[in-house]
């Protein structure tokens, strides 16, 4: 009985630190530690693992403890959330996919689970499938950043089909609802890009102008400026090419923004 009472302390012990350990190192190998001591958990201890192992940076287990915890009827959306992600580090495209289908609510964790969602899709190869889950998230959730990174990855697909005019368009809606998300500035160099390309210079070099007066010391910044000085000098605007030239040399005196 002793012996039974110290095991089952240092079980407790263990699970505790599992749950609560900050280091990913530590959380490792107290989790290889229980698995070897301990070959039957619980679908609670499984759950509390598979958590702390999807923190640490072990899908495998994470994985594993997840479907054993909810097939036992344990856990919640929210631990589908984590469960897909896990799925999809383990390129089990499918199981994810099915996994963030599953997670309806709170509205913010549904939308972002539709995201992973669209690109387990893609993933697999059903690249329509998911342009339809990513133009969902677009109208379900029109404010949320998920809807942002819907755009984005819709403009990238375009992007790959040569559907130029429909990129540029994902991404200025992108900048109407998001001018100031993280997203931006990206969006704003990409869709003065499309324009030069397409021969709008006087679109393009408003883009790029815009892109430096918003995040002027941005890593993309510098490339937008030249990128203006090149869309004014196309028709002939000399003044308006040289200054932003000069400012690039500014930045960067080894540069030839001419060249």
């Amino acid at each position: 009985p002793a012996d039974e009472a110290s095991k089952a302390s240092a079980r407790n012990d263990l699970l505790a630190f599992i749950s609560t350990s900050g280091n990913s190192t530590d959380t490792r190998a107290a989790i290889d530690l229980f698995d070897k001591g301990f070959t039957q958990a619980t679908p609670a201890e499984e759950l509390g693992i598979a958590r702390a192992a999807g923190k640490a940076g072990v899908p495998e287990r994470a994985a594993s403890g997840y479907a054993k915890a909810l097939q036992a009827g344990l856990g919640d959306g929210p631990d589908r959330f984590p469960y897909g992600s896990m799925l999809y580090r383990l390129r089990r495209f499918a199981d994810a996919a099915a996994q963030f289908d599953r997670v309806r609510t709170p509205p913010r964790l549904a939308a972002a689970a539709d995201y992973q969602r669209a690109r387990a899709q893609i993933a697999l190869g059903n690249t329509e499938e998911g342009r339809a889950t990513l133009r969902g998230i677009t109208t379900a959730y029109p404010t949320d950043t998920s809807s942002a990174s819907a755009l984005l990855l819709l403009a990238d697909l375009a992007t790959d089909d040569n559907r130029d005019q429909d990129a540029r368009q994902a991404l200025l809606t992108l900048l109407k609802r998001f001018p100031k998300g993280r997203h931006a500035t990206n969006a704003r160099f990409r869709a003065g890009m499309i324009s030069y390309i397409q021969g709008d210079r006087k679109a393009a070099a408003a883009q790029f102008d815009s892109l430096v007066a918003r995040d002027s010391n941005s890593t993309e910044a510098l490339a937008g400026r030249y990128w203006a000085g090149r869309s004014y000098a196309a028709p002939g605007n000399k003044a308006n090419s040289q200054r932003r030239w000069r400012a690039v040399i500014d930045k960067d005196p080894l540069s030839d923004p001419q060249v």
